[in-house]
């Protein structure tokens, strides 16, 4: 079974939909490296409605990756972007977890296996976790999650579940 390597906001989001235990369901364990930590640290020392990591019995921290070669990146990618595709650089067998789009592209590009929180959300309707999607998109897009009319409708139709008129 894959240890992903997550970015910030599929923790933030998942945990603000109340679904952030899907993930230890999916995958077993999740690996997020120090910058990651770092974000979410500081986001909930600002009061942001994060997961306290220290309740993820699941998540485990590891070292940022070192002599990173920030030329090879795109600019406007977040440390923890930098950092969660770079060890997937260093481990490629290994599944990224992703929402910006920037970050997305880049690794896909790069050859790296990607998913996010839709993937996520979509995973787990196909193995029975839960019974639809929808609710949890709508409750996304509403906290303000970023998601294209094409991807929630991909992944609505990937569902098996009907588009509706809310989007």
């Amino acid at each position: 079974m894959p240890n992903p390597i997550c970015n910030t906001s599929p923790l933030q989001y998942l945990h603000q939909i109340n679904q952030i235990d899907l993930l230890p369901k999916i995958y077993g364990s999740i690996r997020i490296p120090q910058a990651v930590a770092d974000e979410i640290a500081t986001g909930l020392q600002n009061n942001n409605d994060l997961p306290y990591l220290g309740d993820l019995y699941w998540l485990s921290v590891r070292p940022n990756e070192e002599n990173v070669d920030l030329s090879q990146f795109p600019s406007g990618l977040g440390k923890g972007e930098i950092q969660v595709i770079s060890s997937g650089f260093n481990m490629p067998d290994e599944v990224l977890i992703l929402d910006d789009r920037l970050a997305r592209q880049f690794a896909t590009k790069s050859g790296l296996k990607v998913t996010g929180t839709v993937g996520i959300l979509l995973s787990a309707k196909q193995r029975g976790m839960i019974t639809s999607i929808k609710p949890s998109l709508d409750h996304l897009i509403g906290l303000g999650f970023r998601i294209s009319p094409d991807i929630y409708h991909k992944g609505l139709n990937l569902a098996g579940e009907t588009f509706g008129l809310n989007r």
